[in-house]
């Protein structure tokens, strides 16, 4: 019976060995669980702000590294990015009242849209709002280029609409 005193006292040893080290390692995941996790950035600075189709052809309006950039795709054109004067985000402008986008038919050969974009501070992003406006001229063909006229002061939201004249101001130039 001396004999097996000491291999029970071993055993004992051994098992409270083995406890501590599952202890010790409970609390090792445990800290590793309640460790802060690190919320990835962005990865990419460039998306969409607004979008539109006219007459077949998908217009996209871009944030892309704070500027902005009108892509447009036509069914039979290829038609390059245009980078716009306004800074982003930008929108377009849309008809008051509604959520159409507002369109200036100047002629037969010609229709007019107009973005709003370069925000001020206080300006809240989901109220679409800026101090800059710039023109984008579209041909009966579908080719687009951007008005030379941009017009700045008070702020401007893009629900807010734009009278005759203003587009007429952006096709023009």
């Amino acid at each position: 019976m001396a004999k097996q005193v000491p291999s029970l006292m071993l055993l004992g040893w051994l098992g409270s060995a083995l406890l501590l080290a599952a202890c010790e390692d409970k609390q090792v995941k445990a800290t590793q669980v309640i460790q802060e996790l690190k919320v990835p950035e962005r990865a990419s600075s460039i998306y969409i702000t607004d979008q539109v189709t006219i007459a077949g052809q998908a217009l996209s309006l871009w944030f892309d590294t704070e500027r902005c950039q009108l892509q447009a795709k036509h069914p039979k054109l290829k038609i390059e990015p245009i980078w716009l004067k306004v800074k982003a985000p930008c929108y377009f402008i849309k008809s008051p009242g509604t959520d159409t986008v507002q369109v200036y038919q100047r002629d037969k050969m010609s229709r007019v849209l107009a973005v709003v974009g370069t925000p001020t501070q206080e300006v809240v992003a989901s109220k679409r709002c800026g101090t800059e406006v710039e023109g984008v001229v579209i041909d009966a063909s579908g080719k687009m280029r951007a008005s030379n006229v941009l017009h700045r002061g008070a702020s401007l939201c893009a629900d807010q609409g734009l009278e005759n004249a203003q587009y007429e101001i952006f096709a023009r130039d």
